[in-house]
């Protein structure tokens, strides 16, 4: 999802390029924190499966409200908004790493998760082609990212 933050920020919402690089900042560290709070909070529960569906109703919310982004938002609003995206578009990998580190088997972690990562990382390459393909066949970013993010939140 990060991929085209800047490119949204620059073009559709008409921020300067400094902006747009905090904003992608912003997706990039509570993306990272949102990975690994699931984690840890799918691990201590002991419930990938009930954390991943709060994941996937934040997901479909997010993308919901995505709908509506335009040059009218708010700073804080449009800040608000990718602070939410880095978080659920960045927790389910945690609650995947926790859960498949879980069901190893003992002393095979390491080559079950990163056999896993081939797979995800297939998946940050087809992404983006998704996204600029919606985006070309809508002229909307927020219907990309809207339809980027349900189709990532029914992917898990």
């Amino acid at each position: 999802m990060a991929t085209f933050t800047v490119v949204v920020c620059v073009v559709a919402l008409d921020l300067s390029l400094v902006t747009a690089g905090l904003v992608l900042m912003t997706v990039q560290l509570t993306n990272a924190a949102g990975r690994m709070v699931a984690g840890w909070v799918a691990d201590r529960i002991g419930s990938a499966v009930r954390v991943m569906s709060w994941v996937a109703w934040a997901m479909f919310g997010t993308s919901i409200v995505f709908l509506s982004l335009g040059p009218s938002w708010s700073l804080p609003m449009v800040f608000g908004l990718f602070t939410v995206l880095g978080v659920v578009s960045g927790a389910w990998a945690g609650i995947l790493m926790a859960d498949v580190g879980h069901h190893a088997p003992p002393g095979r972690v390491a080559a079950v998760v990163s056999g896993t990562l081939l797979y995800v990382n297939i998946g940050k390459f087809i992404g983006p082609a998704i996204f600029a393909l919606l985006y070309a066949v809508t002229r909307d970013y927020g219907i990309a990212f809207a339809g980027h993010l349900n189709g990532s939140c029914q992917a898990t």
